[in-house]
């Protein structure tokens, strides 16, 4: 079975009936979405950037979205992904997207809309834009230094997830990974020990509200 065809059952148990196009695309039919076209690359090592983007464009000229599994993306794929209105996500995202209206490439996640909701309102925050499957850079007021962060949204980060969400955005070097899970409390010593060796400053998303307010006081 290809990834294709994989995603392609999963879709069909969210009751999202897709018929294959080309090599790794799918044509999605919902209420919404009558005709979105769907690219699966191969997953692997590679990272996932313009040149991959521009061909996948070139094959398929109507995609809507491009669908990453175990395959990440830098930061040109995803300026690349906007200028062309694709959305490039998870499964999860996607599935959400198809089911949604509006355009796929205007999808936001809960998550991120809550992000954004409490990044926004700051006034140390002008921008914010995704460059990562849950990456994000942040162009700041008063002449501050932009940055760039990972997110994560799970209630528990033990430190394999460190290096996975690390490993999915192998060209960001982050100022800092954010747990934005309101549930979470703390951090375990491993999961810290192992950030301070990557280089990596770990916040809860509170603690990193609290930091960017500090640097305009």
């Amino acid at each position: 079975m290809t990834i294709r065809d994989w995603v392609r059952d999963k879709f069909a148990r969210d009751e999202l009936e897709a018929t294959p196009v080309g090599v790794d695309g799918l044509e999605v039919t919902t209420p919404s979405h009558p005709h979105a076209v769907v690219v699966v690359p191969d997953p692997g090592p590679e990272v996932f950037g313009a040149p991959q983007l521009e061909a996948v464009v070139r094959d398929y000229p109507t995609v809507d979205a491009i669908l990453l599994i175990r395959r990440p993306a830098d930061e040109a794929a995803f300026a690349a992904a906007a200028e062309h209105g694709i959305q490039i996500d998870t499964l999860g995202n996607v599935t959400r997207a198809l089911k949604e209206r509006g355009e796929l490439s205007r999808f936001q996640h809960p998550d991120e809309r809550y992000l954004r909701s409490r990044l926004g309102r700051l006034p140390a925050v002008r921008k914010i834009d995704r460059i990562g499957l849950s990456a994000w850079h942040i162009e700041r007021n008063c002449g501050q230094a932009s940055l760039k962060i990972i997110t994560h949204d799970r209630y528990e980060f033990p430190a394999s997830e460190l290096r996975g969400v690390l490993d999915l955005h192998p060209t960001i070097r982050p100022y800092a990974v954010v747990i934005t899970n309101p549930n979470t409390n703390g951090l375990s010593t491993l999961t810290v020990k192992i950030a301070r060796q990557q280089g990596v400053r770990l916040f809860l998303l509170g603690d990193f509200i609290d930091n960017l307010r500090r640097a305009t006081d």
